[in-house]
């Protein structure tokens, strides 16, 4: 990347106080943003959703296991793919380590996918991941 221009070190600081400035009212609209989140209402799931697992169905319910919140991500495999998306796959190298974090929160974590659950199996074990993961076989809902 070529810079624009070129300036002396009071200039470039003068400018970097401003862009700073910017940086702080971000981060706290960016806050304000998160907890608006958190205080949306819960919305009752009405419908059964069901995965396609390594061991068989499983319920949107038995995803959650043993605790009480889920985190779901979803990880671009097409049905017809020999391999995931690059940029999912370079995010879920960094899962493995994150979830004894994620499960000490009282959060479970699955990895899901609109491709076959054979082809994700051995992709993930070709990538040496061993989070979670489904293929999702219902429709999601989501806002538009």
């Amino acid at each position: 990347m070529k810079p624009e221009s070129i300036v002396g070190s009071e200039e470039w600081l003068e400018h970097r106080r401003e862009l700073l400035a910017k940086e702080k009212e971000f981060s706290k609209l960016s806050d304000e943003l998160a907890e608006a989140r958190r205080q949306l209402p819960w919305r009752a799931i009405d419908k059964n959703y069901t995965f396609d697992g390594e061991n068989g169905p499983v319920t949107l319910l038995e995803l959650f296991g043993d605790r009480d919140q889920l985190i779901v991500q979803h990880f671009m495999f097409a049905p017809d793919a020999e391999e995931g998306c690059p940029v999912c796959s370079f995010w879920a190298d960094g899962y493995n380590p994150m979830i004894i974090h994620i499960n000490q929160r009282d959060a479970s974590f699955v990895v899901v996918s609109r491709g076959p659950i054979d082809k994700l199996a051995a992709y993930r074990k070709r990538m040496g991941w061993t989070f979670r993961s489904e293929e999702h076989t219902s429709e999601l809902q989501s806002p538009d």
